[in-house]
């Protein structure tokens, strides 16, 4: 029995291919691309802004901003119709989504890393959330400071506002 694809409209192809994408951005290629992202998702790209005001280093919302252009042009790559913009009631129930499912994973215990594995496995979109958990932790931000937990917070909060918005795209409303 072969390894199953991951669930989710995202492909691992094309994860791959916008991450190389955005890695390949110059400063002024990337300041270009986060205009945009301002023309088209203010409030999600202000979510992301806001979090310099919560202690996050200018590195690190670096390294966010480009997780924010990769989940940001993947879900704009695989919906049919444009993405409607994220409005601050669509952050507001990500988060308060992101906020239940954090409460289940609070401690070390066995049953915590159970709920977790099952968040991946469950996750709509796998390939675009494995690579955006593996690139967080790659680059140092997912440690228990708080900084680090504001920022992990943010980057799954805006990865389901965007995962909402694509559903709003293709009629599937929630």
């Amino acid at each position: 029995m072969g390894e199953m694809e991951p669930k989710g409209r995202i492909t691992l192809a094309t994860v791959a291919a916008v991450a190389a994408w955005v890695d390949s951005l110059d400063l002024d290629a990337k300041e270009h691309a986060c205009d945009e992202l301002a023309d088209t998702q203010p409030v999600a790209l202000g979510f992301v802004v806001h979090l310099s005001h919560l202690g996050v280093s200018i590195p690190d919302m670096n390294h966010i901003l480009n997780v924010l252009l990769v989940v940001a042009e993947c879900f704009r790559r695989t919906a049919a119709k444009p993405l409607p913009q994220i409005t601050k009631e669509m952050l507001e129930a990500a988060a308060k989504k992101t906020n239940a499912m954090s409460r289940l994973l609070e401690g070390e215990s066995t049953e915590a890393e159970r709920v977790g594995l099952m968040m991946v496995d469950e996750y709509p979109e796998q390939s675009l959330f494995a690579y955006v958990m593996g690139y967080m932790d790659e680059k140092g931000l997912t440690r228990p400071s708080p900084e680090d937990v504001h920022a992990v917070f943010a980057v799954v909060v805006f990865m389901e506002a965007f995962r909402q918005a694509a559903s709003l795209a293709q009629g599937l409303a929630e």
